[in-house]
C-alpha cells in the first residue's frame, strides 16, 4: 500500500543541515520509530535527492524542485511509476507527499556520459528501452491517471512554450509555436507510432551494478540476450507518450552530457558503428519482447535522423523555464541557449532551404 500525505511539504535545505522533517516522514511511512540516517545525493538539476536508511531498509526521498510542478505533471509521473512497478521495471513506491515521493533505493551507480558508448551500456540501454516501449502501455497509464487526461510530447511542448520567459532564447513564443507546428506536420506525414517514452534518459538516470568496470576489457554480460540487461532506469517525471524515435534520439543527444560536448554524439548515419550496434540491439530486443519485427537498422536510423535535433528544442525551452524557477546552482540560461542552438544548427543542416 502506498501512503499518501498530500499536506506534508518538505523544505529543501542546504547540504549538512538537519533533516528532521524527512526523518519524521520516514517513521510515519514505515511505522518504525528507530533511527533514520539521511544522506544527500548529488547529480540532479531538477530535484533534491536524499537517501534514507532505517536499519537495513534504504529508501530514496525525492523532493521536487521549486516551481517544477508548474511544468511537470506529477500525477502522470506517479501513474507511470505505479505501472512500472507492476512490470518490475521500477523500485517499490512507499509514499507520495505534498512535494515529492519516497520509493525503494536501487543499489548501483549512475553511469557517466563518456560511458554511454561502451558496448556493455549500448546493449543494456537499448534492450531495456525496448522492454519499456514493448511492455509499458499507454492505455494502462491512462487508466491509472483517469479521469485526468494523459498528455503527450506535443501538449507538453505547447504548455512549455507558454511558460517560456522572454529574453532567454532568440525566438519569441509565437515563433516557437510555429516551429512546433512545423515539426508536428512532419511527424503526421510519417507512419511512426507512439510509445510510452522515458524522455530523460541521460547518464545519471541509468544505473548499473557497482561492480561493473567500464575500463575492463573483459565482457561480463551477455550482450546478445535482451533479458540480461544490467541497466535500470530511474526518474520518470518526463515519461509520456511520444514518437519512439524522439525517445531514442533524446538518449543519444544526452551522450554530450551537461558540458554539451557534441563530439561525443554519433551522427545519424548507417555507417556509425555505435549507432548501428545500438539500433540493432533495440530491434532484436523488440522482437524478443513482442515477437514483432519493426524494420531494418537502416530504416530505423533514417527515422531517427528526422528527430535528431528535436531534443535541443525540447531541453532548450525547459532550461529557459528553469532559469527563472530553480534554486539549484546550475547555469540554466547558457544551457538553454546551447541546446536550442543545437536544434537550429540541425535544422539548417538538414533543411537548408527553410528559414
Amino acid at each position: 500500500m502506498i501512503c499518501e500525505f498530500p499536506d506534508r511539504v518538505l523544505k529543501l535545505v542546504p547540504e549538512g543541515s538537519g533533516h528532521a522533517d524527512v526523518e519524521r516522514l520516514i517513521r510515519d511511512v514505515t511505522g518504525d520509530d528507530s533511527a533514520v540516517k539521511i544522506t544527500s545525493i548529488k547529480g540532479g538539476i531538477t530535484n533534491q535527492l536524499l537517501m534514507a536508511q532505517q536499519g537495513s531498509n534504504k529508501m530514496l526521498v525525492r523532493a521536487f524542485g521549486k516551481g517544477t510542478s508548474t511544468f511537470i505533471d506529477r500525477n502522470r509521473e506517479f501513474a507511470v511509476h505505479r505501472q512500472l512497478t507492476t512490470l518490475n521495471l521500477a523500485p517499490k513506491l512507499y509514499c507520495r507527499f505534498g512535494n515529492g515521493l519516497v520509493y525503494g533505493f536501487v543499489e548501483g551507480r549512475a553511469t557517466v556520459y563518456p560511458e554511454l558508448s561502451h558496448p556493455d551500456i549500448i546493449s543494456s540501454v537499448s534492450s531495456r528501452l525496448a522492454q519499456w516501449h514493448a511492455l509499458l502501455k499507454i492505455e494502462d497509464v491512462k487508466k491509472l491517471l483517469s479521469p485526468q487526461p494523459l498528455g503527450d510530447l506535443w501538449s507538453l511542448l505547447e504548455d512549455w512554450i507558454k511558460q517560456c520567459p522572454s529574453g532567454v532564447l532568440e525566438m519569441s513564443k509565437a515563433e516557437m509555436a510555429e516551429e512546433l507546428e512545423w515539426f508536428r506536420s512532419k511527424y503526421k506525414s510519417s507512419n511512426e507510432g507512439e510509445v510510452m517514452g522515458h524522455c530523460d534518459l541521460l547518464a545519471s538516470n541509468i544505473l548499473v551494478p557497482n561492480a561493473w568496470d567500464s575500463s575492463s576489457e573483459i565482457c561480463t554480460i551477455n550482450r546478445n540476450d535482451p533479458s540480461k540487461s544490467m541497466a535500470t532506469f530511474i526518474d520518470y517525471e518526463y515519461a509520456m507518450p511520444c514518437p519512439r524515435s524522439f525517445d531514442i534520439a533524446n538518449h543519444f543527444q544526452e551522450w554530450q552530457g551537461y558540458d554539451c560536448d557534441r563530439s561525443l554524439v554519433p551522427n545519424p548515419l548507417c555507417d556509425d558503428k555505435n549507432l548501428n550496434d545500438w539500433v540493432d540491439h533495440y530491434i532484436k530486443a523488440i522482437k524478443h519482447f513482442t515477437g514483432t519485427v519493426i524494420g531494418t537498422v537502416d530504416q530505423m536510423i533514417a527515422e531517427l535522423a528526422v528527430w535528431w535535433g528535436m531534443p535541443g528544442f525540447y531541453w532548450g525551452i525547459w532550461s529557459a523555464i528553469q532559469s527563472t524557477n530553480s534554486e539549484i546552482d546550475f547555469d540554466y540560461v547558457n544551457y538553454a541557449r546551447t541546446r536550442f542552438e543545437e536544434y537550429q544548427i540541425w535544422k539548417k543542416t538538414i533543411y537548408p532551404n527553410l528559414r
